[in-house]
C-alpha cells in the first residue's frame, strides 16, 4: 500500500461500487492498515454508491478496533446510507451484538429508524428482538426510554441584614449571641 501511494495512487481511488482502500481495510478488520490509511489524509466518512461508509462496515463486520479507530478520527456516528440506516442497523443486520454495544456507548442515537430498507419504521430495539438479540433489545429499548440526568441543584441565595442577595460561599458568618 505504502508502495503505491509512492507511485501517486490516489488514497481515495475506488474499485466496485465506490470501495475505497479505507472501506475495504474496515471490511477485515484491518487495524494497522487503517490507522496508516488515515494518517495518509483517508476521507474517513468517504462513502460508496449506496452511501455506506468505513464505520458502517466496521459496524457489520464487527471490528470494534476500527470503529474505534474511525470515531476517534471524527466519523460521523449517526450518519445514514442512502437506505436510511445508520451503523447501529448494520450492526443489527450481521448481527454484531459487540458493534451494538459498542456503539451505544459511544451515544449513538437508538431513537434512529430506517427509510428505506425492508425494516424502514422499524425501531432498532424491535430489529434486535426480532433477530433473536434480546440483550441488545433491552439496551436499545432503554436507549431510547432513559429519563435524562437530572439537573444540577439550583445555588442557593442567602440574604444578609441588608436584604442584598449574596452567594452563600460569600455570606458573613452570623453570631446568634449578638443577634
Amino acid at each position: 500500500m505504502r508502495e503505491e501511494l509512492k507511485k501517486g495512487v490516489d488514497i481515495e481511488s475506488s474499485g466496485d461500487y465506490g470501495f475505497t482502500p479505507l472501506i475495504c481495510a474496515a471490511s477485515k478488520g484491518r487495524v494497522a492498515a487503517a490507522r496508516f490509511l488515515i494518517e495518509q489524509k483517508a476521507v474517513v466518512d468517504k462513502a460508496t454508491q449506496f452511501g455506506v461508509t468505513p464505520l458502517h462496515i466496521a459496524a457489520n463486520q464487527g471490528n470494534i478496533e476500527v470503529l474505534s479507530l474511525l470515531l476517534d478520527h471524527g466519523a460521523e456516528l449517526n450518519r445514514r446510507t442512502r437506505a436510511g440506516e445508520c451503523a447501529l442497523h448494520l450492526a443489527l443486520q450481521n448481527p454484531q451484538p459487540q458493534s451494538v454495544k459498542f456503539l451505544l456507548e459511544r451515544k449513538a442515537d437508538a431513537t434512529l429508524v430506517s427509510t428505506a430498507s425492508r425494516w424502514a419504521g422499524t425501531p432498532l430495539h424491535e430489529i434486535a428482538r426480532q433477530k433473536g438479540m434480546d440483550e441488545c433489545a433491552s439496551l436499545l429499548g432503554f436507549a431510547t426510554t432513559a429519563a435524562p440526568p437530572p439537573a444540577p441543584p439550583a445555588p442557593r441565595i442567602v440574604f444578609d441584614f441588608r436584604l442584598e442577595p449574596t452567594d452563600t460561599a460569600a455570606a458573613p458568618a452570623v453570631d446568634s449571641a449578638t443577634v
